[in-house]
């Protein structure tokens, strides 16, 4: 998961992509249109922006990788949270993998 202030800054300002476009791209993030990634809300003082939980790194992840300290717990999902986590992590290993993230630039 990334703080969404570091995931704009490293995906967008420093790749000097336009603000219209970052707006766009949250708008969409926000209303579930972009299926590789899952906004999550501000949660206390951990997320102070909200987070984006990036489905590619989670479904390519080994399950070590979520033991012995390697993961910081945050907090915890209601039911309708976990289901709309587990509906777009299915959904998201049911795509073809040659899709690309909505206006993201080619290299990522």
């Amino acid at each position: 998961m990334h703080d969404l202030k570091n995931f704009a800054r490293e995906n967008f300002y420093r790749k000097g992509v336009a603000q219209s476009q970052l707006v766009s791209f949250l708008t969409n993030l926000g209303s579930r249109n972009i299926s590789r990634l899952v906004y999550l809300p501000t949660i206390g003082n951990c997320l102070e922006y909200g987070g984006v939980l990036y489905l590619n790194q989670i479904t390519n992840a080994p399950v070590n990788y979520f033991h012995n300290g390697h993961a910081k717990s945050i907090g915890a999902l209601t039911g309708y949270g976990l289901t709309i986590v587990d509906y777009s992590v299915e959904n998201h290993l049911l795509l073809p993998k040659a899709d690309r993230l909505a206006l993201m630039p080619q290299e990522i």
